[in-house]
C-alpha cells in the first residue's frame, strides 16, 4: 500500500517496516536518512506526482503522503513549509488544508515530528515499546514490538462497531495517532498535541447553506489544482458522488464515473449514474462486483485496512482490483453525508441525554450484551463511547456526540476503506478543509435526518433535509435526475422523499429483495457462495480456538445466522475478519 513509515533512534529498520506492507509492481520507494532518523515512503510515482513529496535538506528530512491543497500559503515551496513545521509545529499545521500524513526530522535537534490532517484521511499508527517507529499500516511498528499483545478493547469495538473508534488497534503496543495531531519525539520523549478542533454548533441559523457552498466549491478546485493526470470518480444513485461529479467536472478537462451496483443492488444506481454521467459529460464505466472476486482479493483488503474494518463494510471498494485500466486516481464521496446532517439524526439526539447513548444507538451493529458474550475477557464495551465523548471539548450534549461521531466514525469509518482503492490508484478527500468543516458543522439542528416512527431511531426517513438543501443550493443542474433511494428528484419537497424511501424499501422487503434496513448483499453473498462460505466459516473456527473469543457464542451466531433465527453477520464478519489479520500479521 501507498504511505509512509518512519524511525527514531534505537528502532527498528525501514526494511523491517515496509516488509508487510501490500506492494504492486508499479510502486515507487522514496527513502531519507538523518543520522539515527529514517522516513521512506511508498508511492504510485508518475500515476499521482501530486499525492506524494519527499524533501531533505542535510540533516534535516520530511516527506509528505496525501496533498497539501492551499501549499501556496507557503508560496508554493515545500522546504518553506517544512522550516515553518519545525519553527512553529501547531501553528504551522493548524493553516493546512488537505488530505496529508506528514513526517519531518531533524538530526541535529534529535527530533522527529508527525501530523495527522483535520480529519485523519491518512491514518498513522506508531509503537514506542523499542524505539519510537510509525507507519500508514498498522502492522508496521509491530517490527519494533516483540511481543505483541491483541487489545480486547479494540476486538470489542470490531464486534460492536465494524470498526476500531478512538486511539486503539488491534494490539496493545500500536496506537493510532487521531486527526489533527502533531505527534513530538525528541531526545526519546513522545507527546501528541492536538493543533485543530472542529466546533460544532447546531444552533439555528438564517444562512447555514451559502458559506458551506462557497467553501466546498473552493475546496474542490484547490483539490483539482494538485491532480495531475487522469482523474475518476466512484459515482451512484445517491446525492454525494453527484454533486462531487459535478463540481469535478466544472474543475478538470475530463472525468470517468465508475459505478457498481450495490448499496443496495438492483436499487437502481446504475441507471441514475449514467443519466448523471451524461449530464456533466463524464465517461461511466459499470464495474462487476462478484463474490469469487473478492474472496481473491479478502486477505490484501484486511491487511490493507488494518484488521479494522469489518468485510461486510469494506466489500464494496475492493471493486477497484476489478477495473482493467484505471484512471491514475479515483475519488469518493463519503463523509460528504455524514457532514450534511446523515447518521446521528434530530430522533436519536432527542430520545438519549447522554453522548455515549447517542453514539451506541446510532453505530453499533451488535448489542452490547452480545459482545459481551462474544469476547472471553471481561469487557466493558461502552467504554470506548465514553472515551471518545471525554475527548470531545465541547459542553452541550447533542454538540459533544456530533464532535466524537465525525472524528471516529468518518475517520475510522468512512475513511477507511479508501486503503483498498488508493492501493491500486491516488486519491484526494476535498472535505478536509478549514474553511469547508467550519461551515458545514454549523449545520442547524433542524437539517438532520429524522428516523421513520416507531423504529427507535434506527431507520432514516429517506435522508437528510440537510443532504438535499446542499444540493439545490449548489444549483449543478441535477436536481430533476431522482435519487436512488427515494426514487423522485432532490427537487421535490422533503416529505415526498420520506414518502419515497418507506414505500420503495417496504416493497423491497415484502418481496425479500436486498433493502436498506433488511438483508444486504453480503449476506446473501455469505449464504449462497461456497469459496467465501468456506473462507469465512475457516475463520470463525480458528478464531474459536483463541483465548480473546469465546467459541460457545460464536457457533450459536453461526446456528442461528444459518436457521434464519437473526441475522448475525456483523459480529461474524468482524470476528473472521479480526481473526484473518491476526494470522497474516501476528503469527
Amino acid at each position: 500500500m501507498t504511505g509512509i513509515v518512519g524511525v527514531g533512534p534505537d528502532g527498528p529498520s525501514l526494511s523491517a517496516l515496509l516488509a508487510p506492507v501490500h506492494q504492486e509492481p508499479w510502486y515507487e520507494t522514496d527513502r531519507v536518512e538523518a543520522g539515527d532518523y529514517g522516513l521512506a515512503i511508498v508511492h504510485h510515482g508518475t500515476k499521482d506526482p501530486g499525492g506524494w513529496h519527499c524533501w531533505q535538506d542535510g540533516r534535516r528530512a520530511g516527506v509528505i503522503h496525501g496533498a497539501i491543497t492551499n501549499l501556496d500559503a507557503f508560496d508554493g515551496r515545500y522546504e518553506r513549509l517544512f522550516a515553518r513545521v519545525f519553527e512553529a509545529p501547531a501553528e504551522t499545521l493548524r493553516r493546512l488544508d488537505g488530505p496529508f500524513l506528514l513526517a519531518a526530522v531533524d538530526d541535529r535537534a534529535e527530533r522527529l515530528l508527525v501530523a495527522t490532517d483535520k480529519l485523519g484521511a491518512r491514518p498513522c499508527y506508531y509503537a514506542v515499546e523499542d524505539g519510537f517507529a510509525f507507519g500508514s499500516n498498522a502492522a508496521s511498528p509491530l517490527a519494533g514490538v516483540e511481543d505483541p499483545t491483541v487489545d480486547v478493547q479494540g476486538v470489542s469495538d470490531m464486534v460492536m462497531l465494524g470498526q476500531v473508534w478512538g486511539e486503539k488497534t488491534l494490539v496493545e503496543e500500536v496506537s493510532t495517532l487521531p486527526p489533527a495531531t502533531v505527534l513530538e519525539s525528541q531526545e526519546g520523549i513522545v507527546s501528541t498535541e492536538a493543533y485543530w478542533q472542529l466546533d460544532v454548533d447546531v444552533s439555528p441559523k438564517k444562512d447555514p447553506f451559502t458559506p458551506i457552498v462557497n467553501a466546498y466549491r473552493r475546496a474542490m478546485a484547490d483539490t483539482s489544482a494538485t491532480m495531475d493526470g487522469s482523474v475518476g470518480l466512484w459515482l451512484s444513485g445517491g446525492l454525494d458522488s453527484r454533486t462531487m461529479a459535478s463540481e469535478l467536472s466544472r474543475n478538470l478537462s475530463s472525468l470517468v464515473t465508475y459505478t457498481y451496483d450495490a448499496n443496495p443492488a438492483g436499487g437502481g444506481n446504475i441507471e441514475i449514474a449514467k443519466r448523471i454521467a451524461d449530464r456533466v459529460g463524464a465517461e461511466n464505466e459499470l464495474v462487476p462486483l462478484t463474490p469469487d472476486r473478492f474472496v481473491d482479493v479478502f486477505e490484501t483488503a484486511v491487511s490493507l485496512t488494518g484488521g479494522m474494518l469489518t468485510w461486510r463494510t469494506f466489500l464494496n471498494l475492493t471493486a477497484v482490483f476489478n477495473i482493467d485500466e484505471p484512471t491514475d486516481l479515483i475519488l469518493e464521496g463519503c463523509g460528504q453525508g455524514t457532514l450534511m446532517g446523515a447518521g446521528i439524526g434530530q430522533t436519536l439526539l432527542g430520545q438519549h441525554e447522554m453522548p455515549e447513548e447517542v453514539l451506541y444507538h446510532a453505530k453499533h451493529q451488535t448489542d452490547r450484551a452480545t459482545v459481551q458474550s462474544v469476547l472471553a475477557p471481561d469487557v466493558d464495551p461502552m467504554a470506548t463511547y465514553r472515551t471518545v465523548v471525554a475527548d470531545a471539548p465541547s459542553t452541550d450534549p447533542a454538540e459533544t456526540a456530533l464532535t466524537a461521531y465525525y472524528r471516529n466514525y468518518v475517520a475510522r469509518g468512512e475513511f477507511a476503506s479508501n486503503r483498498i482503492a488508493r492501493s491500486q490508484v491516488g486519491s484526494r478527500v476535498p472535505l478536509v478543509d478549514g474553511e469547508f468543516l467550519t461551515a458545514a458543522t454549523d449545520l442547524p439542528l433542524s437539517y438532520r435526518e429524522r428516523a421513520i416512527p416507531f423504529t427507535g431511531g434506527k431507520i432514516p426517513a429517506g435522508a437528510a433535509k440537510g443532504k438535499f438543501e446542499f444540493t439545490r443550493a449548489l444549483d449543478d443542474g441535477l436536481s430533476d435526475i431522482p435519487y436512488e433511494r427515494t426514487k423522485f428528484p432532490p427537487s421535490y419537497p422533503h416529505w415526498l422523499h420520506t414518502v419515497g424511501f418507506v414505500a420503495d424499501t417496504g416493497s423491497k422487503r415484502l418481496l425479500g429483495k436486498t433493502a436498506y434496513g433488511g438483508r444486504r448483499m453480503q449476506s446473501r453473498w455469505y449464504e449462497s457462495n461456497d469459496r467465501l462460505r468456506a473462507l469465512v466459516d475457516g475463520l470463525l473456527d480458528d478464531a474459536a480456538t483463541r483465548p480473546v473469543f469465546d467459541a460457545d457464542t460464536i457457533q450459536t451466531l453461526r446456528r442461528a445466522h444459518d436457521a434464519g433465527e437473526a441475522n448475525n453477520l456483523g459480529p461474524l464478519a468482524a470476528v473472521s475478519t479480526v481473526e484473518s489479520w491476526l494470522q497474516q500479521h501476528l503469527e
